[in-house]
């Protein structure tokens, strides 16, 4: 261990959901030892939730390009052609580990974020849908994720206005206590161009719109690599207001 170091690099790796590997990675590429916050840095953006480092090699079996995508992979969601002037916005995401430990909180946050990454590309969110999957209901835990994750979907679509038009449920003991919760939102583009996550200048400013953050930190990201059967929770807690505030201002034209 580096004698400069101020904290237990196992005790930090294992907090960030990173291996010994992803650490001697890290070192390779800054050149030098990361300090704790470079470390939990890359616990986030490194994590499952951020960059589907598990699940990368099979989404990549899915095609990506067509005549018809006019966004793919890398931008906040994706866009189609559906022809006569209209562009459909798509996303969807999902928030298992959340959900497993706070029901009704992970699924609205769930619900949150994808609506929050439709209307980011100028797009106005129009329906919600999701597919869930969870243990037998003769086991009361099952149950309850179930009755949780219900309810968050529909406390947080009520909120802001956005109609949940479709949905399916599977049950298998494989879900016991972990279960699948997938969101997905449409919209219809309301700008000329499609507004990018990427800027590019000086002077421009930055909003910040969320939840303040809570006394875990930052590690809502690096909690979706962990296991779940930890009781301690990084799980965000819903903001609709927010949400349904953000998707009634005007959006900016700007395609930068």
């Amino acid at each position: 261990m580096d004698p400069t170091l101020t904290f237990s690099v196992p005790d930090a790796l294992r907090k960030e959901g990173l291996s010994q590997a992803d650490y001697d990675e890290i070192v390779r590429r800054l050149g030098r030892a990361p300090n704790r916050a470079e470390l939990g840095m890359f616990g986030v953006m490194w994590s499952e939730h951020c960059c589907y480092r598990n699940s990368r090699p099979l989404l990549a079996q899915f095609p990506t390009s067509g005549p018809r995508i006019l966004v793919g992979p890398g931008e906040n969601a994706g866009v189609v052609d559906l022809g006569e002037g209209q562009r459909l916005a798509f996303k969807i995401e999902s928030h298992n580990h959340p959900s497993a430990v706070e029901p009704f909180q992970g699924a609205a946050t769930g619900v949150g974020g994808i609506l929050r990454d439709i209307f980011t590309m100028g797009a106005r969110p129009i329906a919600l849908l999701n597919a869930l999957r969870f243990g037998p209901l003769e086991d009361p835990r099952n149950g309850g994720l179930l009755e949780g994750v219900v309810a968050g979907i529909a406390h947080y679509g009520n909120c802001v206005g956005v109609p949940t038009v479709g949905g399916e449920v599977g049950f298998d003991p494989s879900y016991s206590g972990n279960p699948l919760v997938n969101a997905m939102a449409l919209g219809l583009m309301e700008t000329e161009g499609i507004v990018r996550s990427g800027a590019a200048g000086i002077g421009y400013p930055v909003v910040y719109v969320g939840s303040t953050t809570g006394r875990d930190g930052m590690g809502g990201a690096s909690f979706a690599s962990a296991s779940t059967r930890s009781t301690s929770s990084s799980t965000p807690r819903p903001g609709p207001d927010r949400t349904r505030s953000a998707t009634t201002t005007p959006t900016s034209t700007s395609t930068a």
